[in-house]
């Protein structure tokens, strides 16, 4: 029995690696272009909704399922979000290696109303003054409710994170204003599928760029508003900061 279950894990390695590998010489046949990051950037905002192939290094992978991950240009980079098709993405398999990534372009958009819709979170995280976590923490605990600051501390963290965040988009949308827009576009790609370039170079220092806080909730909004509909890890990862590729289009 377990003879057979060792040959059939065989057959279906080696059944998945002859996909990638038909994968990525159809892609060579068909002549379809593969884009580095900073390629796609350049035009991205002309290709939402479109599919497209972009190749980067690996510099970060959603720590809460890994829903997400970061690749990396030479100045810039985007997010790539997985699917059902792509399954997904595992740290200990991508982390620190180039990949190939085949999806389509997906465009989030900072408008008044989403403001007005965090304000509203905000003024509803305010009035309830940490309660809901402090009740949590009793019956967790089998605690007292008032005795432990941690709680409150966490709450306050909160509140300043999502008012920094709140800051950060405001000031956005104003100079996307100052230009006669009136939002701002965060894009990623939504992943059918991917593979590591087991050739490429990858640099050992690469870092994420420009990492900030109008950014990271921009993340958090989009994880409900996916267009396709997917349900996300909406963990509020600090670490994951989506749609760093930002335009500002008028309507």
């Amino acid at each position: 029995m377990i003879k057979r279950l060792f040959l059939a894990a065989i057959v279906a390695f080696t059944f998945a690696a002859c996909n990638d590998a038909a994968e990525s010489a159809t892609m060579q046949e068909e002549g379809v272009k593969v884009l580095t990051v900073d390629e796609l950037e350049i035009s991205i905002a002309d290709l939402v909704g479109q599919d497209v192939v972009v190749a980067g290094d690996v510099d970060h992978v959603c720590k809460h399922g890994g829903t997400k991950m970061v690749i990396l240009g030479d100045s810039t980079d985007i997010h790539i979000k997985s699917s059902e098709e792509s399954g997904n993405f595992r740290a200990d398999e991508v982390m620190d290696h180039r990949v190939i990534v085949t999806g389509f372009v997906d465009e989030f958009r900072v408008d008044d109303s989403y403001i007005a819709e965090k304000e509203a979170e905000l003024e509803e995280m305010i009035a309830s003054g940490g309660d809901e976590e402090a009740e949590a923490e009793e019956h967790d605990g089998d605690e007292e409710k008032g005795l432990f600051p941690d709680n409150d501390n966490k709450h306050k963290k909160k509140i300043a994170g999502l008012e920094k965040q709140i800051e950060g988009l405001k000031s956005m949308l104003e100079e996307a204003r100052a230009e006669g827009k009136d939002h701002v576009s965060f894009y990623s790609v939504k992943a059918y599928s991917y593979e590591i370039d087991e050739d490429a170079e990858v640099k050992s220092e690469s870092k994420a760029f420009d990492d900030s806080p109008a950014e990271m909730a921009a993340e958090a909004e989009e994880e409900g508003h996916d267009h396709d509909g997917d349900d996300h890890d909406g963990e509020g990862d600090d670490e994951d900061h989506e749609g760093h590729d930002h335009d500002t289009d008028k309507e």
